[in-house]
């Protein structure tokens, strides 16, 4: 029971210290290395070396893999940069394995007792402290589990029981790849597992051989569980996973065969090339498990096109995916301000025009063609806003002219009322997505969807036609307070038939429905004014109240 309990609590420790090091490393990291990544991936060397690290500062290869499909996603880089990412991040995890094979318990019961003393002092209280105190203590308790395992795998390799196993699976080398395949389904890490099989080879209880192969499934289980983890995604996110789980089986399919023949060779009396290395059997797996890693990652850079490829066949692009990459700022136009105004503008326009769309759900039947996905649609307006939100940012730091940078300002207060309208439009449709049972609230909902749609499509094509006349959508969405009173005072008095759950949805939808008027109110007078202030004319409109 004692063994047990060893091995149980180590593995417990091993996965606090794993789950506490990614999440204190990648708050370490954050924006800073996110803008790294995007500036440093521009050259296939530069790119291997990121992922290189980016695998040594999180250990998994499912984390960078998410990353690396955000980065995509948000249009930082292409999937083709993308991809020695990922590959290399898979050499950066076999850090963890090289050191599952060192006796460092003392020292990390000493890098614990000095956390313990930071903690005790408060020190992981502090903004630049914390995710640093936190990552050292993620690394104490994952060699402490290591340690934890050793000392109660040590004891079995004598259990009758655990020799009658090893001579069992001795007998297929399909068993201990499956082994290593399921558990890392389970665990989500093949060097969480490599370095488990790792600690259970130097206590003796796992041969070489076994554990090589349970190496070699573990690499396919990872692979496999983090295209299992993308099962919510589409698209970009789909291909990611899915190159991602191509390259940890080219690895495998590459190395197995060699490994099988090596393997016949020795039961004739040769000589094991990893033995010819010397070491330990931890360290010999430790180096094989290398040897995998560097091998799936330098096919995968000779078939990246291919890979590619067949991903975007396999898993073809969303709507949501075109429709989120900005079409049309980009990074070099910073250097002419009036020009990346005049590109954010334009990507502004574009998500204007797609706000009428944020209704289809509502108004399905009147709809010209496939109607848009609510969520879809409006996750890709939000990254395309924030997109423009970082370039207005990046803009402001080059220190535009005077005349320049009031149009920036402008621009800025224009994106700010997209990102309020956008949610308007969001909670309008969870109000009134469902049916109501009566007629009048259903024809009261109809009244409120056409005006709202009429209004936003208004203010699109003002802006879409170039013409710098704002009076129609200024006429559209001036004040409607004394309307919608009376609106509200006529469905809430029983004799319109309404039950209390139609006039809880529609009073809140009406609400909305004031709000978002307002909003598009206050980005046409915005826009009347920046049009007045460049031809010299008295603006049209005038700021409501708010």
């Amino acid at each position: 029971m004692e063994i047990v309990a060893d091995i149980i609590a180590g593995l417990g420790l091993f996965f606090i210290g794993v789950r506490s090091i990614g999440t204190h490393m990648k708050q370490m990291t954050g924006a800073r290395f996110r803008r790294w990544v995007a500036w440093a991936t521009g050259h296939h060397v530069s790119a291997a070396l990121v992922g290189t690290a980016a695998g040594v500062v999180t250990q998994s290869s499912n984390a960078v893999t998410f990353i690396g499909v955000s980065l995509v996603t948000s249009g930082m880089i292409t999937p083709v940069r993308a991809l020695p990412v990922l590959a290399w991040a898979n050499v950066g995890t076999a850090l963890l394995v090289f050191l599952a094979t060192l006796d460092i318990h003392i020292a990390v019961l000493f890098l614990l007792g000095a956390v313990g003393f930071c903690y005790y002092f408060g020190l992981n209280e502090r903004e630049r402290g914390r995710h640093l105190i936190g990552a050292l203590y993620g690394v104490g308790m994952l060699f402490f589990g290591v340690w934890l395992i050793k000392q109660g795998a040590r004891p079995m390799k004598d259990l009758e029981s655990v020799r009658a196993f090893i001579r069992f699976s001795a007998q297929s080398q399909l068993l201990p790849f499956v082994a290593g395949l399921l558990l890392t389904l389970v665990i989500q890490s093949s060097s969480t597992m490599s370095a488990i099989a790792v600690t259970m080879a130097a206590a003796g209880v796992l041969t070489l051989d076994q554990t090589l192969m349970i190496v070699l499934g573990s690499n396919i289980g990872s692979g496999l569980s983090t295209f299992l983890l993308s099962g919510n995604l589409t698209g970009v996110g789909r291909q990611l996973a899915f190159v991602q789980l191509a390259i940890k089986s080219l690895g495998v399919v590459l190395l197995l065969p060699v490994l099988l023949l090596a393997q016949a060779a020795e039961a004739r009396g040769g000589v094991s090339v990893l033995a010819r290395l010397g070491g330990t059997t931890a360290e010999q797996v430790a180096v094989a498990f290398l040897m995998l890693q560097v091998v799936s990652a330098l096919s995968a850079g000779l078939l990246s096109r291919v890979l590619i490829t067949m991903a975007g066949r396999l898993f073809p692009p969303s709507v949501g995916d075109v429709l989120s990459k900005p079409h049309f700022i980009y990074e070099q136009a910073l250097d002419e301000p009036e020009t990346a105004l005049d590109l954010v503008e334009r990507e502004q326009a574009r998500v204007l025009a797609f706000l009428p769309r944020l209704l289809d759900p509502l108004r399905a039947a009147e709809v010209d063609g496939t109607p848009y996905q609510h969520k879809e649609l409006l996750a890709a307006c939000t990254n395309v806003v924030g997109e423009c939100a970082g370039f207005i940012d990046r803009l402001m730091s080059r220190t535009p002219s005077h005349g320049a940078l009031e149009r920036v300002m402008s621009v800025r207060a224009r994106n700010e009322l997209l990102v309020h309208m956008m949610d308007g439009c969001h909670d309008f449709v969870d109000w009134l997505e469902d049916a109501f049972p009566e007629p009048a609230a259903h024809t009261l909902r109809a009244s409120l969807v056409e005006g709202l749609c009429t209004v936003l499509l208004v203010l699109s094509d003002a802006v879409q036609d170039g013409d710098h006349d704002y009076a129609i959508a200024l006429a559209l969405t001036s004040d409607r307070a004394s309307v919608m009173e009376g609106v509200r005072a006529g469905f809430i008095g029983s004799e319109r038939g309404l039950g209390p759950e139609s006039q809880t949805r529609l009073l809140p939808a009406t609400s909305v429905f004031e709000r978002v008027i307002w909003l598009a109110n206050r980005y046409a007078i915005a826009l009347d004014r920046q049009s007045a202030s460049a031809g010299g004319r008295h603006p049209v409109g005038a700021l409501p109240a708010a």
